[in-house]
């Protein structure tokens, strides 16, 4: 009797462990997904812009307003958007324009997005500087959230053909003011993957070091792995961490999180 109660109980923890995983891996997919399409829209809209107006344009940035996304490039004022993109999600992970508006001015919410853009890009620009990832990647911010605070992203653009550069992330908040209040590395370091373009290829890359161990794939690594799916052979990617292990299928838009059972007791 006591043996079939413990037996019972481990079913039931081991029933409720999985729909945990089952939860927290939908939780980061779907936060992938939606820097995946804030991405997404600054690089479509930046097809746009006719050759003509390149020239009027001082920079850009994306936000997500609660129901679409808009890709704003302002002008060298800093107080205008030469162009603004609306984009609509649709699908699983896709978005479609909605509509494109020209000299038109910043909102006040818009000019405050702005503010800690810019500041989150010379932030980058110098973590990245310090590690000497400026060489092989750009950083690409993305503005994640802006209500109560601002939640800003950066995650590695390749300079170089064929490369996917997982890592050298970047968390950022700023106070409602638009100061900075954190900023965290998200991986220890830039991994950089070469592409396969034929064949089956199965990537992998560990979450280890106590400082900034990460037990499930990231956010991040959703985003960069949706970014370069078009352009590698890449099935699945596994993120290896001592107590968890996760799976992640880019072409079908889909993550597994499951116990390491090998190392689980390291």
């Amino acid at each position: 009797m006591k043996n079939t109660f413990l037996l019972i109980l481990a079913v039931q923890a081991f029933c409720l462990f999985g729909q945990d995983l089952e939860q927290v891996s939908n939780e980061i997919l779907q936060d992938g997904i939606q820097m995946y399409r804030n991405e997404r829209a600054s690089w479509i809209s930046t097809d746009y812009i006719p050759e003509k107006d390149k020239s009027l344009v001082n920079g850009y940035f994306t936000y997500f307003n609660g129901e679409n996304f808009i890709s704003i490039y302002f002008d060298p004022s800093n107080k205008n958007a030469v162009y603004k993109f609306t984009f609509q999600p649709m699908g699983e992970i896709d978005i479609e324009m909605l509509k494109t508006e020209q000299n038109i001015p910043l909102t006040k919410m818009e000019l405050g997005i702005l503010k800690v853009r810019k500041k989150a890009v010379g932030l980058s620009v110098m973590w990245y500087k310090q590690f000497g990832y400026t060489q092989i990647v750009n950083p690409n911010v993305i503005i994640h959230k802006t209500s109560p605070q601002y939640e800003v992203y950066v995650i590695p653009g390749a300079k170089i053909p064929d490369l996917i550069p997982i890592g050298g992330d970047l968390r950022m908040t700023f106070k409602s003011d638009g100061e900075l209040d954190k900023i965290d590395a998200i991986h220890n370091n830039l991994i950089p993957f070469e592409a396969e373009t034929s064949g089956k290829v199965y990537l992998s890359h560990e979450h280890k070091g106590r400082r900034l161990e990460k037990e499930y794939i990231t956010s991040t690594d959703i985003c960069t792995l949706l970014l370069y799916r078009d352009y590698v052979m890449e099935e699945k990617h596994t993120v290896v961490h001592r107590k968890f292990i996760s799976e992640f299928y880019a072409k079908e838009v889909r993550l597994l999180i499951r116990p390491n059972t090998e190392n689980f007791k390291n």
